[in-house]
């Protein structure tokens, strides 16, 4: 799947830009609900979130970038986070 360009989201649709809104929030659902799961499953690891599923897992923010780009994940949609124990603020 490819990210739609700046251009075509202006074009969407209200059903396509609510649908896109959906599935973000529910990206961000799996992460502020399950954190503490997720640090059991994925502590120390960058993890790639995208429709509401973890659909990457990796060791480097580089690493999970590469496996995105690979599955052909819309990037602009797809929350990247390291998981920590101790959460830190990252200014990228």
């Amino acid at each position: 799947m490819r990210s739609k360009s700046a251009l075509d989201q202006v074009r969407a649709s209200p059903a396509e830009i609510a649908a896109a809104l959906d599935a973000f929030a529910a990206s961000a659902k799996v992460l502020s609900s399950d954190h503490p799961r997720m640090i059991d499953l994925y502590e120390n690891k960058w993890i790639g979130v995208y429709n509401g599923k973890v659909e990457v897992v990796a060791d480097s923010l580089e690493e999970a970038a590469r496996e995105i780009k690979e599955k052909a994940l819309p990037i602009g949609e797809t929350i990247i986070r390291r998981i920590d124990r101790n959460e830190k603020t990252l200014i990228l």
